[in-house]
């Protein structure tokens, strides 16, 4: 047997492996854009934008390697021929992990229980997402793909800094370790609760709040400025420079908080109270991104008040906590205290650039939130979705942008009324209203349309660039984990 046709048998068996890789990715690309159906039976484009954009870079990547599997063996050794495209079927290897990181994630909307779900917060998503793009402007990346995992509140992996959150295996150690730092499609780690919990989808205003921050003004200038204007508000409340740079600190999670209340109202801080109260030591303790459990929802509760939203629901008394016992001179006495000031100088704030006040670009109305006293006054679009969800009224389905955000924020107003409700089989038989309904209704009320966006400049100008070029760099200790 020839030294040539050695090669050229092994050249083609990496060959055809690529091709493998590639023909998978089409039919899993027409299989998802098969079940992107509208209820009309017409494609809906629902995941237009994810999708191309996944596809685009592990197709990219693929094709940039086939490159390097057709070049010429010239001066090598047949075991050193070898070397060489035992590391190509490595690569080959990555490639699919990078692409199985997502598709994992999109296939989840083809269990039968986890579906209904992932449709419903695929457009809370949407409705918390789309509108600040759409009044100010901005260019608009694809929409964050929300996901089911086993964490126990919600976490955002950003498309452009994700080192910060926990992540799989694949993505802490090897050659995609840099590449997940900075993800094609950004997406939204949900709780498991969220599948007998819809009125945890609230939670996805504050993921949101991560992923259009940096979006606002270009090289994080605006995630800059906001940590400046919290620093600002630390300083006229009289606290210390240790204390401007814990809230500093703090600063990212401070704006998506803010960005909850605009898109959830009072209801975002209501249901985060249900993942972060607990007994009163560990409500009191300041945490590395995030105040301490309580002076967090006292900085909700002071954001709804100065949006007009009275204060929230009694998040604190409802679980016995009573911030009016705090005792002078403590650290959470202080940062309640720092919490007034840095709620008030943020609602006045405008964003750079002209753009305006976050709760305009957001489409934020105060009305919308109204609890109403019936029978006389049902309330707002909120407390009749609660009502609605409940069964104690009809209503008719709303295809508007924001419609899916306020059915969200119904489900949890409703799901406080059920806590309240004396009678056990009136809870039950409204808990098991609420669960039939909520992601039924959240998806009927989605807004028509393609969901397409401007795709970034580098996955439009060489899409899987980064990751064939990570893939080449990467040395065998990583390759052959």
């Amino acid at each position: 047997m020839s030294k040539e046709s050695i090669v050229e048998a092994r050249r083609e068996l990496t060959a055809r492996e690529l091709t493998r890789l590639v023909e998978e990715l089409e039919q899993w690309e027409k299989k998802r854009r098969a079940a992107d159906i509208h209820p009309d039976s017409k494609y809906r484009g629902q995941y237009e934008s994810q999708l191309k954009a996944v596809v685009s870079e592990v197709r990219g990547s693929a094709e940039s390697l086939r490159e390097d599997v057709r070049k010429k063996a010239e001066g090598l050794s047949v075991g050193e021929f070898y070397d060489v495209f035992a590391r190509h079927d490595r690569r080959i290897l990555w490639i699919r992990r990078a692409w199985n990181y997502f598709r994992q994630k999109f296939d989840q909307r083809d269990d039968p229980i986890l579906a209904p779900v992932l449709q419903a917060a695929d457009e809370v998503v949407w409705s918390c997402y789309r509108p600040l793009f759409k009044n100010s402007g901005l260019q608009m990346d694809p929409a964050p793909l929300p996901y089911i995992d086993t964490n126990y509140s919600p976490v955002t992996f950003r498309s452009d800094q994700s080192s910060h959150l926990e992540r799989p295996a694949d993505a802490d150690a090897g050659p995609l370790k840099d590449y997940f730092a900075s993800l094609p499609v950004p997406v939204i780690q949900l709780p498991a609760i969220v599948v007998t919990a819809p009125w945890s989808l609230v939670l996805i205003g504050h993921e949101i709040g991560h992923i259009v921050q940096p979006s606002i003004e270009p090289g994080y200038a605006y995630v800059k400025s906001f940590r400046r204007l919290v620093e600002e508000a630390v300083h006229e409340a009289g606290a210390d420079g240790t204390d401007e740079q814990t809230w500093g600190r703090w600063a990212p999670e401070i704006f998506a908080d803010w960005f909850s209340v605009v898109t959830m109202g009072p209801w975002g801080a209501w249901v985060m109270g249900q993942f972060e109260l607990s007994s009163g030591a560990r409500m009191r303790q300041r945490r590395t991104l995030y105040p301490s459990a309580a002076a967090r929802l006292v900085l909700l509760s002071r954001m709804s008040e100065q949006c007009g939203l009275g204060a929230v629901p009694d998040v604190l008394s409802d679980f016995e906590f009573d911030i009016n016992k705090l005792e002078e001179g403590t650290e959470l006495f202080k940062d309640v205290n720092i919490a007034s000031r840095v709620a008030k100088l943020i609602y006045g704030e405008e964003l750079p650039g002209e753009l305006g006040n976050l709760r305009e670009l957001v489409g934020f109305s105060a009305d919308d939130y109204r609890l109403g006293a019936p029978p006389e006054d049902s309330g707002g679009e909120v407390a009749q979705w609660a009502d609605a969800l409940v069964g104690m009224r009809q209503k008719t389905n709303n295809e508007e942008l924001r419609a899916a955000r306020l059915v969200a924020a119904g489900a949890a107003q409703a799901w406080r009324e059920i806590l309240r409700a004396p009678a056990e089989d009136k809870r039950i038989e409204a808990t098991d209203s609420l669960r039939r309904s909520a992601f039924v209704r959240i998806r009927a009320c989605a807004e028509p349309g393609t969901r397409a966006a401007v795709p970034r400049a580098e996955l439009k100008e060489q899409p899987g660039r980064r990751l064939s070029q990570i893939l080449q760099e990467a040395g065998d200790d990583f390759l052959f984990q």
